[in-house]
């Protein structure tokens, strides 16, 4: 079995050959085995943004930031997803 490390890489290669449902499927299966994985949850966050599932994304990016209140991306991106749900108050915030 792959450890979490292994399967991001893997699911990370998938997304940037634009393999969204292998990548997103990798990115689910290292949330299994490591719930707090902030760069799983980002990416998987992300993957979501750009398929239109900012419903679905947003929760994800919500639960990196307060994991990893120090990284940016993560924020960047949740900005992103709320502004796309409309909650552009909170997006600036």
């Amino acid at each position: 079995m792959a450890s979490p490390q292994k399967l991001l890489r893997r699911a990370l290669e998938q997304h940037q050959a634009g393999k969204v449902l292998e990548a997103g499927e990798l990115y689910r299966k290292v949330l299994a085995k490591d719930p707090k994985n902030v760069d799983a949850l980002n990416l998987l966050g992300t993957l979501l943004l750009a398929v239109g599932q900012a419903d679905t994304a947003v929760p994800l990016l919500q639960r990196a930031t307060e994991l990893a209140p120090d990284f940016f991306v993560p924020f960047v991106n949740l900005g992103n997803g709320l502004q796309v749900l409309g909650q552009t108050d909170d997006a600036i915030a």
